[in-house]
């Protein structure tokens, strides 16, 4: 035996998988379309005393929630891309608003399954996704017109009939409330809020959208 040969006697360790940091902490806004994740670092292998690439390649096994990939929530895909190292995201499950998933990769060699080769080498990297409401940032709102209610003498209620916002995601509820009201020329009205009705939440129930103003007819009021 040479020298260098009686220096690696006893030293010799079986190769090992080395992961990655921590995969990076993602957030997803649910119904936001597909998303991609952040890139993880490589796999690698190391090997002593000497480096060497005889073990051949790394398998990597994708998870969500603690299972292979696909997912079983029917309304959310999961895909991985070994070859960019990159998961990708989409959903619609409003269930999933203001929890948490983990997703993360396990590691092994190839030509050595684990359950064959007793103590082979094994590594994951794992991180977490977080579901954000999307109401509380909402993709569009857009407020629609109403249109003027007829003249009237205040002999029965005023109706005005509020015209519902444009919303996206169509999952996020809008409430309206009445704040003030204010004459068209700009001087001081002789109503507020306070005497009105208004059905500020559309939820197909009573009447929607609708603010009443209860006013009594007097030859010497003036309402606007």
């Amino acid at each position: 035996m040479d020298e260098q040969s009686k220096q690696y006697v006893g030293t010799v360790s079986l190769p090992q998988i080395v992961a990655p940091f921590a995969l990076a902490t993602q957030e997803y806004i649910i119904d936001s379309g597909l998303k991609s994740l952040d890139v993880h670092g490589l796999f690698t292998i190391e090997t002593e005393p000497i480096e060497h690439n005889l073990c051949g390649d790394i398998l990597l096994t994708p998870q969500y929630d603690g299972s292979d990939l696909p997912p079983t929530d029917s309304l959310t895909q999961v895909i991985y891309s070994s070859a960019d190292r990159q998961f990708s995201i989409t959903s619609t499950n409003g269930d999933l608003i203001g929890n948490d998933k983990s997703y993360s990769v396990n590691a092994q060699l190839l030509n050595y399954d684990p359950s064959t080769y007793t103590g082979v080498s094994i590594a994951k990297a794992s991180g977490i996704i977080n579901f954000i409401n999307p109401c509380l940032v909402p993709f569009g709102l857009t407020a629609e017109a109403t249109s003027s209610p007829a003249s009237n003498n205040f002999s029965s209620d005023v109706i005005i009939q509020l015209t519902e916002f444009q919303v996206s995601p169509a999952r996020c509820q809008v409430t309206y409330t009445c704040t003030d009201i204010t004459r068209k020329d700009g001087t001081t009205s002789n109503i507020d809020c306070s005497d009105t009705t208004f059905e500020g939440v559309f939820d197909n129930t009573g009447k929607d959208g609708q603010l009443e103003i209860h006013a009594v007819p007097s030859s010497t009021a003036t309402y606007f």
